[in-house]
Parts: structure tokens; C-alpha cells; sequence
């Protein structure tokens, strides 16, 4: 209740000042009340809602009054703050001329309005023109047309429509409910009903790809929106829905807060008896009504629905604001200018309208400056500057009268009228007309409609079309709502053949426009009224697999009409040569129709008994499949398609009840006789190979159409006319500038060409009599036609432009063969390539730079050799220089520039300039040409460098000291440089710099500014360019730091801070990093750092995330193979499957005697760290191993051996494998199987592990030698009888060691479903990843496994996934992960322990001593400090100096004191 008294008090301040400016006896007011009170606190209005009300009335009396048309001296008495502006005013009001001058200044610009004008803030008085089932039609001012949903009616309508909604979705519901059936709108509305409505959304052509709509709600609150409640007093009308019948009348709701209606049943029983058929209201109905009383401050207000008491209900009293002023209602007015367009109106004393010429009843000369009216509002538009109110004096409208239909005499758009008289002439709009016959209809001509040329302005000395001038016009729409017929005098309209679907005859040949092909069909304009579909299998007598290539928009199209639906407004067309050029009756109507007429048909059906064939005006019959053919054939659909033309025989006929039945078979044998004759007739000396002459009859840019000698068409296409680029004239027009039309010329016969298919068909064809001969003027060669196959690779022809799409051109190398030309390939000048505008048909010498024979493309390169020929990577050399196509646009990289067809390179962004900018990007766009050259290639990776800097591609044209310094390696980098370079990368541990394309610099945290930043990581983006300077460069392992601190790169000395901060800091972080010395608390504290783990898990998550893979590819550094990558158990766990002496490898791999002893060595040994593992391990589960590869040498060497062994060991897998692979070494496959099933059935069932390594022994076997189905089986089973995750795991090894790359990825993926919640799963997979090189794909793997795994186990996960970053990803972005699990978990002393063992693998000795110091700063235990100083002297004893070791023996003793 508050807000709403703020708004309304608003609302009246706003009146308050608007009162205040134009009217002065308003100002009088509010200067006295202001001169009585002193300044109220806030600063607010002291008058209450209703003095505020009664100024404005007075006001608008005083205006109506006709004093000094509403203009008053200022009052004498007002505030002193207000003396000056007082003495303001009337020194302006004194010099101001007449009063009229006055008026015209402020009058508004008389508008139309029109569906570009349209907001969804527009409201609307419209009139009910159609009523659907689920919908109103609703005409509009302005012969515009809005469409209002049912579900946009009234809260109880769309109530109800749910409910039925919701019921049809419920099976059990009885259907002869009532409840089921939607509101009938017939019921509730009736056609010519005025409503205001407001628009709820405008959508053009160009969004629905029909035509333009509006949407409109009749929801009073909507509509009643603005209107506040003590605007509500007698005389205004307004919209309200019925919200409930009562015993004593209805309530209505007008959407207006705290207010309703109440129309008692006296009130309401005229409009019930008259317009709503004697039924009572229902809840939803929308009416009109007017109040009765004032609402002031009660809640319901009494209202008539009387609509004689609406149509005359005049308002009184002004609005609270603008705003407030709806549709619909009858308001008085002044007249305050006159125009010829209309009059401009001010009415409630405040407030300016316009009433446009088609609104007015006479001409706007009849009316005259200051007198009243009153008018009716139409529409308002109040988001717009400046805000538009229009209204109308038309009397249907004023008097509320529902419009009359003349559509009775008019019945049809395209009425021909024979004489129409001009009344009236408005300006720049049209002329008003009387219809011959018929009177009170107004008809109006726009002045678009009048000529078909163009008019400006009318004047009414107008010779052609003054007052009393006759014309002939047509009818072109009617508009229920302005009560006007809309006609046209244009010639060409009015003489236009179809303006009605009816004028359109069945049968008869009509000529069209292709407006566009669709799925359907062809949609073609016959005339600017009419437009008519051809359906797909009337495009053609064969099948168009892409009909817009010739069916062209715009393109003219002669066409059959094969039939009219005028209830549908539908017309349909054939385009098939065979209809259009028959000769044969037509079968359009039963009533002629007779037996035995023989006439084309289309097949519209075919089924096992025969096929229906459809005629004219839907007109169809029945074919036997004993009439179809001469011979039986077992599937009809074998010889006919749906679609084909066919020649029909009516055999039977049955008028009565429309049917018939026709053969097929005698109109084939006529067809053949027709055919033999023409075949017979056939001129030899037109046969293939044969010179003849011919004239050329028309001259096309790829092709010369000429006439035969018996007048038989052929062609010459533009390769066939010339041989060599000599005998061009004219390159842009070779054609024209060679020939004439009507030149007679020689030519040689080399094939023909079907007029329907346009195919070429092979020499051997000697044409059919309706095909085109294919010519050539090359008389001499005995050449054969050029195919695909005749091209290679370097050869150089003569080419021809056949099309230009926007990146390349099409370019005909023979009749039949195309090749395309990039835009970057057409030339070695840039300019030109940019520039030059080919046109179709001219000359293009090409050589042919490379083939695909699958997709049938060749690619083509100007006869330039200064043009690298990049057909494929291969051929990429660094420092090659030629022009690129931008293909793509990556502001934090680059760009990705097309080389030729199937080649790109990518462009650093610190190679698209010399100079360094903060945007490179900027200056290209996608499908620009660059010339660019090549900085590097990287073959194994298919990659790609280029530079677009002028250094590498014109280094004579740059000066010295203009480029920034280009950085290729570490080796350029010194210690101390200041470079330019873009921000690669913003992770937790820094910010990452590009210098150069696989330069990166890491800028620590503390290296970032001189001054503390809190969230320093905001500061920074990708792409940004900065100044850093080079602190330190590790050429050995290629890693840089540097410093971004301007103290540092610009020598600027910084100023001292206070350090009672910096202590009290140091303070609290030593506070919280301390623990108690001894074990137990250390312990304590491990626990609760488990127990924040659950807590935790989301910023880990975050912090993997945040990681900027782009950066880290950039960044990265190659690992170099470590010598010790096998020993570590935490990479894998599950160990190489064994391999048995002999020629049978267990792994799946081709055997390879060579390393067979090296991997035996490297299988024996072992670590230290496995050995500890192993003995913290003893009392766990043993793990799964496929133990089959350490056989003693002195192995048996028969089956009768193995045998004898196994009697005494049974449940020896060991002996049980070797004896398979002593059968595998025989070719005995099947019996390795079954000794596999023997020691299945034979070891004890408590000996799981022995079992397993049979099971594992046998998927080996069928992975080598078996196919899928049997290693599927053995899979299955191994699963049911073994630990199923033990066997996938043996599985997905075996495949990975076998190389069966893809197979053992799908498994894995079903293993990350079948056990999503082991740890184990996740991180095998990802190694798989790894090892396949696939770096992306482990990556992504993470974030899946930490969605999915309990939270618990993400710390675990995290680490091995940054373990396995350092072994064979990239050490960078291990370091990145381990660090941000230990910015979360800093006393995580395992994670400690397994960053520092990784960094000792790594080599470098500065992270590593880093790391050192790091760890040993920390607060914990002296056991586990102990742990760290132990492993740190030993380090510095293997890999550093006597003066490192003794460092770190310092600081233990120095840590030891301190403790």
C-alpha cells in the first residue's frame, strides 16, 4: 500500500507540473498553496490526491471556457523564491505575437499509422472482424489487422483453457464432459464488436517468413494499465471482464488495483437482450462500460453496460496523466491548428492529439481554429518521443455503430468497378471516392494506388484526378473499422488476367515468376495478387535432386493449371514438358468426359493391384496392373515411379459416381509406332563426328546456342570454342568479342544433350529427336570429350569463370568438368586478389594444383610460379610467402589463416603486426585475404606457423628499430631485457606471458605489481598487452621469469610502506601454521585436514578448472624420457602381461625376439619407494597381475611333459598357461582353448587368483587369434566368475598392448559408467589418454571424474592425474594442479612429499630448492620435518655441491634451536 501511494503521488506530481506549464490559473493554485505551507520535510508535495484533482479541473474549465483560448495572465501572489521566474514569464508573454502563432508552434506532426510505427506498448481501438475456434481477428485504424490468442482474452477464458488442456491429458477422463470443450468465442463476441486492446508483440516478414503480424490482449489489465483509479468517474468508459454473476447483477474487472465493478441486472438487460442473443453473461465475457459514479476511495464502483449510455458517455474530468488516456474514449476537444493532412487537437485542457484526414467525415478546410468538438480517442503510443494520441470523428465510430459489411456487393478481392467518382483530395495521401450504386460507402485511393508512375502530391486542381472526376478502379481490401473499401486505378492492376482464384482456368497454359522453391514445390506469382505452387512432382518428368539450380527467383516459368481451389485460395501448377506440350485432349470436368479418349496422366499411386493416374481438376482413375504392361511383371513399382507422365486409355467410364478405369497398353503401342516413325526419319548426316554448319542464334557469357541447318538446336560451349589463350580477343567476354549473333560458322557434331535432364550422354548415343547437339569449333582434332580422369597434377589449361561465390571461383575446364580457384590462389598480387571482380565467362588460365577423385573436385592455381603449390602439409617449407583466406578469428590467439584447400596455419598474435597493440585482432575479419609466410611446420603434428609480420615478408620495405623485437626460442632471451607480450594465462600460481610463439614467461604472484592486490587475478586478461622484464632464463630446461613490477623494468624506486602491517601479517600466518612438536598432534592435525576435504572439494574443483589449457599448450616444455618411468607404481598398477618362451607374446603384440631380454631386465627391477610400498602393503588384497612371463628356461618340451607336471601341480595357473602356449607354438589353437577350459574346471574354486590368470591367459588368445564374437563371450564369462572390474582392467590393457586403439577407449568409457565411483578407473584411463597422446581428452577426463567421484577421493585424483601431467603430459601444468591443491590443503604432507618427487624427476634444480625452502618454512611436526631435511641433504649430496649440503645442514640446525 505504500509503494502504490509513492507511485500515485507520483503520477499527480507529474499532472501537477504538467498543469503548471499550461495553464496559468493552475500556476495561481499551486503558488498560493505553496505560499501557505513552509518547506515540508523531504521535500514532498503537501496537496493531497484529490486537491491535486480538483486543480486540474479547474484548469480545464478555465480552457474550455474560450478565455483568451486558455491562456491567462500570471497571478500577482506567489512565493519570493518564485519572483524572478514570474518576471521571466511575463516578460516572454508580453513579446510573444497573436495567439495563433501561439497554437501552431506547438501543434504535433499529423501521422498515418503503419506497421513500422507499431510498439508493444500500442494500444488500439479495434473492431471484431473474424471470430475462429482459437482466436479473433481483430481490424485495426489504418487497414491494419491484429490476431488475439484465446489464452489473451481474460483470466477465467485462459483458466478454462487450461483446465481442458490438462483433462485431454488424462485417458480415464469421460469425453462427453462438458468441462472438456474449450470456450466457444462465437458466444461470448459477435462480429463488428469495438474493443481496445492493447499489442503484446510486432513480428515482420523477415521473422516469420509469411507476412507481417500483430499480436493483440483484450486483457483489461493490460489495456487499463496506466489508468489509476480516480480517474474512474462518470462518462468514462472502459474494457472489464466479467469476473462473476451474482444474484443482483455481475462483477467486473477492470485490471485496476483495489477496484472493481458491480452492473446490476436492470443495467445490463438491454445489452444482454441486443447483443449477446437474451444469454446471461458468463465469467471471461469482455464488455464496455461506463461508470455511473465517482470511485474516489471506495472499492467497487457502479457501471451500465447500456451501450447507448457507453457510446454517448463523455469524459469530464482531465486524466491523472498521459498515460491514463485509453481507446475508446469520447473526450472534448479544441481545434488547434489546421492542416491538409488533419487537424491537431488539445483536449482535457492538457493534452495534444491529431486526427488524420481519413478520420475526418469532411475536408479538414470545414473546421476552423478554436472550435470544440468531440472526438473519439483511436489509438496511443506512449513510448515514443513525442508521445502520439490520435482520434476520429468518423460517425460510425463515434456513435459506437457496428460498421456496415459492403462486402456483400464487393464479394471478392479484385472486383472490377466500372465507375468510381472522386469526392474529396487529400495532399499527400489519396483520394476519397463514392462507388456508382452504392451509397454511404466511402472508397479511398492511395496515392501509390493511382498510377503506375509515381505522385508526389495531389492537388485539388489536379487535372487527372480533381473533385468529380470518374475512373475505373478495383477493389483491393476493406477495412471494417475505418468503414473504407480500398481501391487502385492502376492500369497494369486493372489489367491484370487473375486478380480472383476463380479467374485462374484448369487446363489452360499460364506464364509465372519463381518466387522460391521450397520443400513442397515451386511457389509461382501469376500476378501480383495470385500466387500458385507447383508440387515436387511437377517440376519436371525426372526427378530434380536440387531444383533451385534451375528454378532461379525471379526466373519465368511457362506452366499448366492443374487445378483451383478458390475455398482454399489454392492454385496448382505443372511444369512437366510432356503435359505442357501434349497434343492430346484434356481431362478437366466428368461432364465431358467420354470412353475411349486417350490423354496424359500423372502416377500418383502404384500398389500390387495396379496404379491410380490423376488428370485435371483433380480428376483420377484406376489402372489394372494387367493394363499397365504388356508382360506380367512381379513389382509394379520396378517399371513406374509416383509422379510419372503417363498416356492413358478411358476403357470404362461411370459418371454417376465419378468413377473410371484406364489401360495403359494401347496407348504404348501407339507410342512406339510414333516413336519407330521419327527414329526412321532421322537425318544421317547429323550424326556424331560429322562437320556441318550451323548460325548462331544467341551468344551466352559460357556458351554459343546455334541452329542447325535442319533447324535441329545445338550448343558450343565455351571450351569447345577455343584451344589457347592466343585466340581470345577479349578476355572478360570471350564470346562476344569473337562472335556475332547470325554468323554462320562450321562446327563438328562430338554428342547430344536431353533438353529434360540436360545430361551428356556418351558419343556412342546418336541423340534422341527433342536433344541438343553438343558441337565444337576445334573441326581439325579427333579429340574425344575431356573427362575428370584426363586431368593431373601440374597440368595447364584454359579455364573459364562459371560462377563467383564469395571465397572462390568456379572455372570450366571442359564441357562437363569444373574446378575451383581460391580467392587466395587467383594471383600473387595481393591488390588483385582483393580487388579484382571476375565475371562469368571470362578467361582464367589455371594449372591443376591438386584432385579428389572421391568428391569430384579439382583444385586450381593462376599459371604463376611464383604461387607456392601447398596441396598438403608436405609441401609446406618454412619461408615460404604467398596469400592467405582469415577463416577464423581468435582474439586470445590469433588468427587461422586458409592456405589452399584442406591446409590452414594459425597466426600467433604476436605475428600479425611488427608492433605490438592492445588489439591485433582488430584490423582483420573473416574471409580477408592476408599475405602471410611461413615461420614454422610441424609435420607429426600437422601444425602450421604463420607470420604476418612485414620482417618476414618484405624485410627490404621495414626499417630498423620500427618492429618489436621477434622471440623464436629461450636462447634469445637475456636476463634483464624489457619486451612487450601478451597475456597468455591467469592461473593460481601467476600470471603467464607470451613472448613469442612458443615463448611464454611466468610471472610470480609477488612479481605481479609493486603495491599489494588483493584479487590481483581480476586485474589481468587474456590477450592483454604488458611490459615485463626478464629476471631469469633456464635455457637448459626452457622455462623464464619475469617481473611485471614497474619499480623493476622502469627504475623507479619504491616508496617505503609501513611494516606494522607486513608483522602483524607474518604474525597471524604463523599463527595459524602452527602445530604442536609432537607426533601425536601432527597426526591430529592430518585427520582434520582429511575431515575439510568434504569442505574443500568445490574450490578444488575450481582451481582445476581454472586452468587455461590454450595457455599451458603455449607453455609447455617437452619432458624428456626418464630412464626410471616404469618404476614408479602409482603411473599403473596392474603389470605387463607375461610372455611365454617361444613365438607366443600374452600381450597382443607382434613378438619381437630383439627386446625380449631388455624387457625381461627392465621387469626385475625395482625401486626403493616400491619396496616401502610393498612392505606398508603386505597385509592388503594382493593386486591383480597377468603373471605369464617369467618361465624357467628349461621349460617342458611336449604335451606328455605338461601333463605329467600337472599332476602334481593342478592349481598351478603358471603350468597351465605354458602348456597353452606350448599348443600355440604348434598352431593348435583350438586345443590352447581347451586346456584354457581344463584349467578352468580343474584349479580349485578357492583359488581365485589362479583362476584370474587363466582368464586373463585366455582373452589373450582370443584377442590374437580369436575374432570379436568369441572374445566377447570369454569376456562375459570371465566377468560373472571373476571380480568384474579386475577383468576389465585385463582387458583394456590387453587391447591397449595389442595397439587396438579405439576398442580399449570405448571400453574405458564403459568402465567410467560400470564403476564410476573407483578412483583407480579414472586415472587408468586417463593415463591410456596420455600415452595416446591425446592430452585434451585427459584433461577433460578430470573435470568428468571429479563430477562423479565422492568427494573424499578427489585430493587423491587430482594427484595422479598432476603426477601423470609431469610423466607424459606437461610438467607446467602438473606444477599448476599441485599447487592449487596445496594453496586449499598446505599441510597435506603427502601431497608435499609427491610435488617433490615429481619435481626431483623433472630436473630443475631451482623449483626443486624452491619447493625445499617452501616446505621447510611450514609449521609441522619434527618428524615430518625431519622426513623433508633428510630428503633435501640427500638431493644436494647427489646433485648439488659441498656448499648446498651445507646450507641445508644449517637451516635443520637452525630449525632445531628455533624449536
Amino acid at each position: 500500500m505504500v509503494m502504490a501511494a509513492k507511485k500515485r503521488k507520483a503520477s499527480e506530481k507529474s499532472t501537477e507540473e504538467v498543469v503548471t506549464k499550461q495553464s496559468g490559473s493552475t500556476a495561481v493554485a499551486n503558488g498560493t498553496r505553496q505560499g501557505e505551507t513552509s518547506f515540508p520535510r523531504g521535500g514532498a508535495s503537501v496537496l493531497t490526491p484529490l486537491e491535486h484533482k480538483e486543480i486540474s479541473i479547474k484548469a480545464a474549465k478555465d480552457l474550455f471556457s474560450g478565455n483568451n483560448n486558455g491562456i491567462e495572465e500570471p497571478a500577482k501572489k506567489r512565493l519570493k523564491a518564485d519572483k524572478s521566474k514570474k518576471t521571466t514569464l511575463k516578460k516572454k508573454s508580453k513579446k510573444k505575437e497573436p495567439e495563433v502563432k501561439v497554437e501552431k508552434s506547438t501543434t504535433q506532426v499529423i501521422h498515418d499509422l503503419s506497421f513500422k510505427q507499431l510498439t508493444p506498448e500500442t494500444v488500439l481501438l479495434g473492431c471484431i472482424s473474424q471470430i475462429n475456434e482459437l482466436e479473433l481477428v481483430v481490424s485495426l485504424p489504418y487497414q491494419l489487422h491484429g490476431v488475439v490468442p484465446i489464452t489473451e482474452i481474460s483470466d477465467p477464458l485462459t483458466a478454462a483453457v487450461e483446465r481442458v488442456a490438462n483433462q485431454q491429458e488424462d485417458e480415464d477422463e469421460d469425453e462427453e464432459d462438458e468441462s472438456r470443450e474449450l470456450p466457444d468465442l462465437n458466444k461470448l463476441f459477435r462480429v463488428g464488436q469495438y474493443v481496445p486492446c492493447r499489442i503484446s508483440s510486432v513480428k515482420s516478414r523477415a521473422e516469420t517468413k509469411k507476412k507481417n503480424s500483430i499480436e493483440l490482449t483484450l486483457r483489461p489489465e493490460s489495456v487499463n494499465r496506466n489508468v489509476p483509479k480516480v480517474d474512474v468517474a462518470p462518462g468514462v468508459a472502459l474494457s472489464a471482464y466479467v469476473q462473476s454473476a451474482e444474484d443482483h447483477g455481475y462483477v467486473l474487472s477492470f485490471g485496476i488495483k483495489d477496484l472493481t465493478g458491480f452492473c446490476k441486472n436492470a443495467d445490463a438487460k438491454k445489452y444482454i437482450k441486443e447483443y449477446n442473443n437474451g444469454n446471461p453473461l458468463v465469467p471471461g465475457q469482455i464488455v464496455q462500460c461506463v461508470a455511473l459514479e465517482e470511485a474516489n476511495k471506495k472499492r467497487t464502483v457502479k457501471v451500465t453496460l447500456d451501450y447507448d449510455k457507453v457510446a454517448q458517455g463523455v469524459v469530464q474530468e482531465p486524466s491523472a496523466n498521459v498515460e491514463a488516456v485509453v481507446p475508446g474514449l469520447l473526450v472534448k476537444g479544441t481545434v488547434q491548428a489546421v492542416e491538409e493532412n488533419g487537424l491537431s487537437i488539445k483536449f482535457m485542457g492538457l493534452y495534444d492529439a491529431t486526427i488524420d484526414a481519413v478520420h475526418l467525415p469532411q475536408s479538414s478546410d470545414n473546421y476552423k481554429i478554436g472550435e470544440n468538438i468531440q472526438f473519439r480517442i483511436l489509438f496511443c503510443i506512449f513510448d515514443s518521443e513525442p508521445k502520439r494520441i490520435a482520434g476520429t470523428l468518423l460517425s460510425h465510430l463515434i456513435h459506437l455503430n457496428a460498421p456496415k459489411d459492403f462486402t456483400e456487393n464487393l464479394r471478392t478481392y479484385g472486383t472490377m468497378l466500372d465507375k468510381v467518382t472522386v469526392t474529396r483530395v487529400a495532399g499527400k495521401k489519396g483520394v476519397f471516392v463514392s462507388i456508382d450504386d452504392l451509397e454511404d460507402v466511402r472508397g479511398f485511393v492511395h496515392i501509390s494506388n493511382l498510377t503506375d508512375g509515381r505522385i508526389d502530391k495531389l492537388t485539388k486542381d489536379d487535372e487527372n484526378f480533381s473533385v468529380g472526376s470518374e475512373h475505373r478502379a478495383r477493389v483491393l481490401n476493406y477495412s471494417a473499422l475505418d468503414a473504407l473499401v480500398l481501391l487502385t486505378t492502376k492500369e497494369s492492376t486493372l489489367e491484370d488476367a487473375f486478380m480472383r482464384i476463380s479467374d485462374v482456368p484448369v487446363g489452360e497454359e499460364v506464364d509465372g515468376t519463381v518466387v522460391n522453391v521450397v520443400d513442397a514445390g515451386i511457389i509461382v506469382r501469376l500476378s501480383s495478387t495470385i500466387q500458385a505452387l507447383v508440387p515436387t512432382m511437377h517440376m519436371a518428368d525426372v526427378k530434380l535432386t536440387h531444383p533451385e539450380i534451375k528454378f532461379k527467383k525471379d526466373s519465368k516459368v511457362r506452366a499448366r493449371v492443374l487445378s483451383v481451389d478458390p475455398g482454399k485460395r489454392r492454385v496448382y501448377l505443372t511444369l512437366k514438358r510432356s503435359l505442357l506440350e501434349t497434343n492430346l485432349p484434356l481431362i478437366k470436368d466428368w461432364e465431358s468426359l467420354e470412353e475411349g479418349v486417350v490423354s496424359h496422366g500423372t502416377i500418383i499411386s502404384i500398389r500390387d493391384r495396379g496404379a491410380t493416374v490423376r488428370f485435371y481438376n483433380n480428376i483420377s482413375g484406376f489402372v489394372p496392373a494387367s493394363h499397365m504392361t504388356e508382360t506380367k511383371v512381379a513389382n509394379l513399382s520396378s517399371v513406374f515411379r509416383l509422379g510419372q507422365t503417363v498416356k492413358a486409355t478411358v476403357m470404362k467410364l461411370d459418371k454417376a459416381d465419378n468413377l473410371m478405369l484406364l489401360s495403359l497398353i494401347k496407348a504404348a503401342q501407339a507410342k512406339r509406332e510414333e516413336k519407330k516413325a521419327k527414329k526412321q526419319a532421322k537425318d544421317a548426316k547429323y550424326a556424331v563426328g560429322q562437320i556441318v554448319s550451323a548460325t548462331i542464334k544467341e551468344i551466352k557469357p559460357t556458351q554459343l546456342n546455334i541452329e542447325l541447318e535442319n533447324g535441329r538446336e545445338g550448343r558450343v560451349h565455351i571450351n569447345e570454342a577455343f584451344t589457347s589463350l592466343k585466340q581470345i580477343k577479349n578476355r572478360r567476354k570471350p564470346l562476344s568479342g569473337n562472335f556475332k549473333k547470325g554468323e554462320s560458322i562450321q562446327v563438328k557434331i562430338v554428342g547430344s544433350r536431353e533438353s529434360k535432364t540436360r545430361k551428356f550422354l556418351p558419343i556412342s548415343a546418336t541423340g534422341e529427336v527433342k536433344s541438343i547437339a553438343e558441337c565444337s569449333l576445334n573441326t581439325e582434332s579427333d579429340k574425344v570429350v575431356l573427362e575428370q580422369k584426363d586431368f593431373k597434377v601440374g597440368d595447364q589449361v584454359l579455364g573459364f569463370v562459371k560462377s563467383v561465390e564469395k571465397r572462390r571461383i568456379e572455372v570450366t575446364l571442359g564441357m562437363n568438368i569444373m574446378g575451383q580457384v581460391r580467392n587466395q590462389l587467383v594471383s600473387k598480387d595481393l591488390d588483385y586478389c582483393r580487388n579484382h571482380k571476375f565475371i562469368v565467362g571470362e578467361a582464367v588460365p589455371v594449372e591443376v594444383l591438386s584432385k579428389d577423385e572421391e568428391h569430384h573436385v579439382i583444385e586450381l592455381i593462376a599459371q604463376d610460379k611464383s604461387i607456392p603449390r601447398i596441396h598438403s602439409i608436405d609441401s609446406v617449407e618454412e619461408g615460404m610467402v604467398g596469400i592467405g583466406l582469415v577463416t577464423k578469428i581468435m582474439r586470445a590467439y590469433g588468427l587461422v589463416v586458409q592456405l589452399s584447400s584442406g591446409v590452414n596455419g594459425r597466426v600467433h598474435r604476436i605475428d600479425l603486426l611488427d608492433s605490438y597493440t592492445e588489439n591485433p585482432t582488430e584490423s582483420f575479419k573473416e574471409g580477408m585475404l592476408v599475405r602471410y609466410a611461413v615461420a614454422g611446420v610441424d609435420k607429426d603434428k600437422k601444425r602450421i606457423e604463420l607470420s604476418l609480420r612485414q620482417c618476414h615478408i618484405n624485410p627490404e620495405a621495414v626499417e630498423e628499430n620500427s618492429t618489436d623485437k621477434e622471440i623464436n626460442s629461450v636462447e634469445d632471451l637475456e636476463t634483464g631485457q624489457v619486451l612487450s607480450g601478451y597475456v597468455d594465462n591467469v592461473a593460481n600460481s601467476g600470471v603467464f606471458i607470451s613472448l613469442g610463439r612458443k615463448v611464454n614467461a611466468r610471472v610470480k604472484i609477488a612479481h605481479i605489481s609493486d603495491e599489494f592486490i588483493k584479487e590481483w587475478q581480476k586485474v589481468f586478461k587474456v590477450g592483454q598487452l604488458v611490459r615485463c622484464k626478464i629476471l631469469h632464463v633456464d635455457v637448459e630446461n626452457k622455462q623464464v621469469e619475469a617481473t611485471l613490477k614497474k619499480s623493476l623494468i622502469e627504475g623507479i624506486p619504491v616508496p617505503k610502506k609501513k611494516k606494522k602491517a607486513q608483522v602483524e601479517d607474518s604474525d597471524e600466518e604463523m599463527e595459524d601454521a602452527s602445530s604442536d612438536d609432537n607426533d601425536e598432534e601432527g597426526e591430529e592435525e592430518e585427520d582434520e585436514e582429511e575431515e575439510k576435504v568434504e569442505e574443500d572439494s568445490d574450490e578444488e574443483v575450481l582451481d582445476v578448472m581454472d586452468i587455461d589449457e590454450d595457455m599451458l599448450e603455449s607453455a609447455q616444455q617437452k619432458d624428456e624420457d626418464s630412464s626410471d618411468e616404469d618404476a614408479s607404481s602409482d603411473e599403473e598398477d596392474d603389470t605387463d602381461a607375461l610372455k611365454i618362451n617361444g613365438g607366443f607374446d600374452w600381450t597382443g603384440q607382434v613378438p619381437d625376439d630383439t627386446n625380449q631380454d631388455d624387457d625381461a631386465s627392465s621387469d626385475e627391477s625395482s625401486s626403493d619407494e616400491e619396496d616401502d610400498k610393498h612392505k606398508k602393503n603386505k597385509g592388503k588384497k594382493q593386486q591383480v597381475e597377468d603373471k605369464t612371463a617369467e618361465l624357467s628356461t628349461n621349460a617342458p618340451q611336449s604335451a606328455a611333459d605338461y601333463e605329467r607336471l600337472l599332476v602334481g601341480s593342478p592349481d598351478s595357473s603358471y603350468m597351465w598357461i605354458n602348456y597353452m602356449a606350448h599348443q600355440l607354438q604348434l598352431s593348435e589353437i583350438e586345443k590352447a582353448r581347451e586346456i584354457g577350459e581344463r584349467a578352468l574346471t580343474t584349479i580349485n574354486f578357492r583359488e581365485e587368483q589362479e583362476k584370474l590368470n587363466v582368464w586373463v591367459a585366455m582373452l589373450n588368445l582370443e584377442n590374437s587369434y580369436g575374432n570379436d564374437e568369441t572374445l566377447d563371450a570369454i569376456f562375459k564369462r570371465a566377468c560373472v566368475y571373476c571380480e568384474a572390474e579386475k577383468v576389465y582392467l585385463q582387458l583394456a590393457n590387453i587391447y591397449e598392448r595389442s595397439n587396438k586403439v579405439e576398442k580399449a577407449e570405448a571400453l574405458w568409457q564403459d568402465m567410467t559408467k560400470q564403476f564410476s565411483q573407483n578412483p583407480k578407473v579414472w586415472t587408468q584411463f586417463g593415463l591410456f589418454y596420455l600415452k595416446q597422446e591425446n592430452v585434451e581428452g585427459a584433461r577433460q577426463l578430470l573435470q568428468r571424474s571429479l563430477k562423479v567421484l565422492p568427494k573424499f577421493a578427489h585430493i587423491e585424483t587430482i594427484s595422479k592425474f598432476a603426477q601423470m601431467e609431469f610423466k607424459h603430459g606437461e610438467p607446467e601444468r602438473g606444477r599448476t594442479i599441485f599447487e592449487g591443491l596445496l594453496s586449499n590443503h598446505p599441510k597435506r604432507i603427502d601431497l608435499w612429499s609427491v610435488f617433490l618427487d615429481m619435481e626431483i624427476k623433472a630436473g630443475d634444480q631451482d623449483m626443486i630448492r624452491r619447493l625445499f625452502e617452501r616446505v621447510t618454512a611450514m609449521k609441522i611436526s619434527s618428524k615430518k620435518m625431519k622426513f623433508f631435511f633428510k630428503k633435501w641433504l640427500q638431493y644436494e649430496n647427489e646433485h648439488g655441491t659441498e656448499d648446498d649440503a651445507d646450507r641445508v645442514k644449517e637451516k635443520a640446525l637452525e630449525y632445531v634451536n628455533n624449536a
